[in-house]
């Protein structure tokens, strides 16, 4: 998991010694890309993240090779052809960050229907610095909630789930004859 800020490093293996790419970062679409040379069969790239990555991001290279000559092949199979590849990573990123602290007080530990009560709620950020939020409040009975088996979800994990790459890699040049 990286932190927004961090650099990622990632290990490129490539079938050929020799090939060129395109590395693309996506995450509900393209949002960068650039090519890159391989001249050995392991080659690194460094991808920025940053804050607007949480939670995740979608790395993929396309490798192409061109025609190459291979010394001692004799008949019909063409070893030297022209050749593609691509692999794909994701990177998760801290959500850290985006994770908020909500502390309820209320003047009594128990309220019935109709009774008046004062709640005071203080909502930090996660260096424990006040944030201005504007905030639903519920008094609800917990033996009903029981009954219901009712459980409150993360709000990280609603807010900022896993977005998809939204981008295809397709190879195809299989389409041109």
């Amino acid at each position: 998991t990286y932190v927004p800020g961090e650099t990622a490093s990632l290990l490129i293996k490539s079938p050929w010694r020799r090939a060129l790419g395109l590395l693309t970062v996506e995450r509900k679409g393209i949002r960068s890309y650039r090519l890159i040379e391989l001249n050995s069969s392991v080659h690194v790239e460094k991808i920025r993240v940053g804050a607007t990555d949480v939670p995740n991001l979608h790395v993929k290279v396309a490798l192409v090779r061109g025609r190459v000559r291979v010394p001692g092949v004799t008949g019909n199979t063409d070893l030297g052809r022209p050749r593609f590849a691509a692999g794909t990573a994701a990177l998760k990123v801290s959500v850290k960050e985006k994770q908020l602290t909500v502390q309820v007080k209320a003047d009594r530990a128990t309220a019935r229907p109709g009774a008046k009560t004062t709640v005071t709620v203080k909502v930090t950020d996660h260096r424990g610095k006040p944030v201005a939020s504007r905030l639903a409040v519920m008094l609800v009975d917990e033996g009903v909630l029981a009954l219901l088996g009712f459980r409150v979800a993360d709000p990280t994990t609603i807010f900022h789930g896993p977005r998809a790459a939204m981008a295809a890699l397709r190879d195809l040049r299989a389409d041109l004859l």
